[in-house]
């Protein structure tokens, strides 16, 4: 199947990762169709138990929906990275955009929201940019709660075309994968440090 990874850490901010956007864009795009796969990377449940629960609930009537909640090493990491055909990041915010980068770095086209950290590095030409409109930073109860602030708010329906697209396309996936792992060497490769 057409395999669409989501990695976030619950201690990084449940809200501003925005995983509930990323699920909504893979049902919207594939619904319950087997030939499509979401793995829901969510590290750290612990943190937002809350969040964690809306997450497996979401994913809990979905045959094509998985939760992965192992604690994994570099190793398996890279592997599960490899396993996908897309990463999907549907953040409100980020300061760098290390799940975007990691997905350049293995060669798979990033569907990300087109706004903040990642936004240096991810362009229409390396992946998929999803657009947005800013919101004031509501994270009641969150350590990013700061409604005179914004963040975004992606598209969900245009990440959904975005992933129909990517699915449709093998070319597309393969021709931004390579801009995408090329363009991530060039920026984050180790011999620039």
């Amino acid at each position: 199947p057409f395999t669409v990874l989501v990695v976030f850490n619950m201690a990084s901010g449940f809200r501003r990762k925005n995983p509930v956007a990323s699920i909504a864009a893979f049902r919207r795009a594939f619904g319950d169709d087997p030939g499509a796969h979401l793995i829901v990377k969510m590290l750290n449940p612990e943190v937002a138990p809350a969040g964690a629960a809306e997450i497996r609930r979401l994913a809990s009537g979905s045959s094509n929906v998985e939760v992965d909640e192992r604690n994994l090493s570099e190793a398996e990491m890279r592997n599960l990275y490899a396993r996908a055909d897309a990463i999907l990041s549907l953040h409100r915010s980020e300061g760098f955009g290390l799940v975007v980068a990691e997905g350049m770095l293995a060669a798979r086209p990033v569907v990300a929201t087109d706004w903040s950290g990642s936004a240096d590095f991810l362009t229409a030409a390396t992946g998929m940019p999803v657009p947005y409109r800013l919101v004031p930073a509501n994270d009641p109860g969150g350590e990013y709660h700061n409604p005179a602030s914004v963040w975004a708010d992606p598209d969900v329906d245009a990440a959904a075309d975005c992933l129909r697209r990517l699915r449709a396309d093998p070319d597309l996936r393969q021709r931004l994968g390579a801009a995408a792992r090329a363009e991530a060497s060039r920026l984050f490769a180790s011999d620039r440090h």
